[in-house]
């Protein structure tokens, strides 16, 4: 019975970990590129008196907004790892893919300011 559940625990880690690392990666590639391409149209738009700043305001709130949704499933995902550690009862090694660390973030070297 204990077996059984210790392998619930690591296939419920390995479960989260893969789904959150797929989110984490809708966020590096597809939604804070598209949020930074909006800002700087809507500060292109504004700078040449086409638009109010309100747009470039409420782009910009999108940014942190989608900014912040990565950094929560960032959290998630080095949760996902802790448990899986618990679960398996020692660390993953840096160079698998279930370790969150061996993956860089791809925007870390972009600047993230709205």
């Amino acid at each position: 019975m204990t077996q059984e559940i210790g392998g619930k625990e690591v296939a419920d880690a390995l479960s989260a970990i893969r789904s959150t690392q797929e989110l984490v990666r809708f966020y590096e590639t597809e939604a804070l590129p598209q949020a930074r391409r909006s800002v700087e149209t809507a500060r292109a738009t504004y700078q040449a008196g086409e638009q109010s700043v309100l747009a470039l305001i409420e782009a910009q709130e999108t940014l942190i907004a989608q900014q912040q949704a990565q950094v929560n499933a960032l959290r998630d995902l080095a949760q996902a790892q802790a448990e899986l550690e618990r679960a398996v009862g020692g660390t993953i090694p840096d160079d698998t893919e279930l370790n969150p660390a061996s993956h860089p973030r791809a925007d870390e070297s972009k600047g993230d300011e709205p």
